[in-house]
């Protein structure tokens, strides 16, 4: 299921660069909100595969490895924007 999910999410990303390429505002607004719908769906299956993992292969400290998950989550949560922010601000893309 992880790869299902990984292959899903790439191919999300290439739509968004793909989208990149188009010149109508329409179309760049309704390639971008499938490609984000995609990832949505891939961002779910890996969520549920990954914790599923953590859960069996830890099953005695399983609280502690799901709660290091979700805090490198929440890390990636909150460092996305900025990241983003660096690149539209500062190299102009």
């Amino acid at each position: 299921m992880i790869l299902i999910g990984i292959s899903v999410m790439v191919g999300a990303v290439v739509l968004f660069a793909v989208a990149a390429f188009f010149k109508n505002d329409y179309v760049f607004y309704v390639v971008s909100l499938i490609a984000l719908l995609i990832h949505g769906v891939a961002d779910n299956i890996l969520t549920v595969s990954v914790y599923s993992i953590a859960t069996t292969e830890w099953r005695e400290d399983s609280e502690l490895y799901q709660g290091y998950l979700s805090a490198a989550r929440g890390i990636g949560c909150m460092s996305g924007p900025l990241i983003a922010t660096i690149f539209v601000k500062w190299l102009e893309y």
